[in-house]
């Protein structure tokens, strides 16, 4: 896999825009935000496999062609890198998408281009092409395992972790109410707070995340996006757009 794509642990769930930037800084490597015209067709599921340079995937893909794709370190599938998400297009058993955005748990981010083989609740393989002509490919299978139906009760919990925007990230440490109410304070007195609801499918949840106060690059932002709890159930993920930017925000913490 070429250098500018790092495709770390891929449990697969789409979402779009959380992350963020320091004090007041602006944030960089944004995008343009595209999507693709949804074909909706009845697929949904998690995929599991890896690159062709070792990096391990986790891949979810949504009744409504919704999708992500979570990336590990080369060689290192506990570690964790960065998702690529967006909306794609599925047809005759071919999967795309056009506008996906790929960002890195560092705050480095880019739009790329997904072009995929699906069989349903088989195989997802593909390939993911950048914007300096280099490209990368993965292979995954379907895993029934991890079609876990998600609960609240099962999501909540105290997650301590990291949350990035293009060019900027920070540790935030995330509360989940037993009820789907998410709370978390921001650097430059900036707090965010969401609302989360069972998508039905592969441990995911629709979340809605809004951040307000203080002078921080994300105050007054709205994410509606994606949450996705891992099959051992330690690891959240959220993965976003931000409503007015349309920047890529992305989170992942840890509970005990």
């Amino acid at each position: 896999m070429h250098t500018d794509f790092t495709f770390r642990t891929l449990a697969i769930m789409l979402l779009s825009g959380l992350l963020l930037t320091a004090c007041g800084g602006g944030s960089g490597g944004s995008g343009d935000g595209s999507t693709q015209t949804t074909t909706k067709v009845t697929i949904d599921g998690f995929y599991a496999g890896q690159t062709s340079s070792g990096e391990s995937v986790t891949g979810v893909i949504l009744p409504d062609n919704s999708y992500f794709l979570l990336y590990s370190a080369v060689n290192d599938p506990a570690s964790f890198a960065g998702a690529i998400f967006g909306q794609g297009t599925s047809q005759n058993g071919s999967f795309s998408s056009a506008g996906a955005h790929d960002i890195k748990l560092d705050g480095s981010a880019q739009n790329i281009t997904l072009s995929a083989s699906l069989d349903s609740k088989k195989t997802f393989n593909g390939t993911l092409a950048y914007p300096n002509n280099t490209s990368a490919t993965f292979t995954t299978s379907y895993h029934a395992g991890g079609d876990s139906a998600p609960t609240l009760a099962a999501l909540a919990g105290v997650y301590t972790g990291t949350i990035a925007i293009p060019g900027d990230a920070e540790p935030l440490t995330l509360t989940v109410a037993s009820d789907g109410t998410m709370s978390a304070p921001l650097l430059c007195e900036c707090n965010l707070s969401a609302i989360a609801q069972p998508s039905g499918t592969s441990n995911t949840y629709r979340v809605m995340i809004e951040f307000a106060g203080g002078t921080h690059i994300l105050s007054g932002q709205h994410v509606d996006g994606t949450a996705y709890l891992d099959v051992d159930g330690k690891h959240l993920y959220l993965i976003g757009l931000t409503n007015s930017s349309q920047q890529p925000v992305i989170y992942v913490g840890t509970r005990p």
